[in-house]
């Protein structure tokens, strides 16, 4: 005896009732069934159709109505740990890069150093040799001032007579000089060069006035004592007058004066110094004398 399939809802058959349509067999018009398939066997789907699932396979546990819509990320599986080594081979190459260009800069830079080492450390004769030199002693040289023998030179307030002459004589003539109670002053005409002196290197006029006396001088510079000496003699010779005195001009027996007693009844001194200096000065017998031995020149 054999089971029916239940029944399903009215309606047209369709291929899962195992039913083929019927077929008129008689006169009466009743349809028959066909035994050829088993209403158990599986039913083909049709071509527009598509079974959720076959009876021969059960349904994934696993299979929910949100797995199409579900947000949970899949396993990324090995592919990512394959990707994350990537990067970091080529990391590892350039530290290792590095660290060679490093130790290599080091090598090469403290080779350099090392190699003037040997040329500034002092050799063994130089550190044997150096000692002496410092610790020998030294003598002192004799100076020509140690040896030398003191020389004594006289103390005296003229200058030796082989000073050349300033050719400054206007800057040694004095403007005022004092005999006794009379001053006497240089007039306003200055001294006024005298061009009639052959040979000298400065030779000047002037006068000096205190109340109504008068004191002329003349005033000459050459280039040395000697040519001063011949100027003085021919001054000496041309006077006119009486030589009343003579002797040495300063104390330390330099230079020389004359003193005469003119026909006019006025007095002449003429002296020369030690520096090319020939001076002459006329004036009254009272103090002509007195002005010679106050003039500082």
């Amino acid at each position: 005896m054999s089971q029916q399939p239940p029944a399903g809802p009215a309606g047209p058959p369709d291929d899962e009732s195992g039913r083929t349509p019927a077929t008129p067999d008689s006169a009466a018009g009743e349809p028959t069934e066909s035994f050829d398939r088993s209403p158990y066997d599986e039913p083909t789907p049709a071509a527009d159709e598509t079974a959720p699932y076959a009876y021969g396979q059960a349904p994934d546990p696993s299979r929910t109505i949100y797995s199409a819509t579900s947000t949970t990320e899949p396993d990324p599986g090995p592919e990512p740990e394959e990707e994350g080594r990537r990067w970091l081979w080529p990391v590892v190459a350039v530290v290792v890069l590095l660290v060679a260009g490093a130790v290599a800069l080091v090598l090469f830079l403290g080779g350099d150093d090392e190699e003037p080492a040997p040329a500034t450390s002092p050799t063994a004769a130089e550190a044997t040799t150096a000692p002496e030199e410092t610790t020998a002693p030294q003598t002192p040289e004799p100076t020509a001032t140690a040896t030398a023998e003191p020389t004594t030179e006289p103390t005296t307030d003229a200058p030796t007579p082989t000073e050349e002459p300033t050719a400054e004589l206007l800057e040694d003539l004095e403007e005022s000089v004092s005999v006794g109670d009379l001053t006497f002053e240089l007039n306003d005409d200055g001294f006024t060069p005298d061009e009639d002196v052959e040979g000298a290197l400065e030779a000047y006029r002037g006068r000096y006035v205190s109340g109504d006396e008068r004191i002329d001088m003349l005033a000459t510079l050459w280039p040395d004592n000697e040519a001063a000496d011949e100027f003085a003699a021919e001054l000496v010779g041309g006077t006119d007058g009486e030589q009343v005195e003579t002797g040495d001009t300063y104390t330390n027996e330099t230079g020389t004066f004359w003193a005469f007693l003119l026909e006019d009844g006025r007095g002449s001194y003429i002296w020369t110094t030690d520096r090319g200096h020939v001076l002459q000065v006329i004036g009254s017998t009272d103090h002509v004398g007195g002005f010679y031995s106050s003039y500082p020149l």
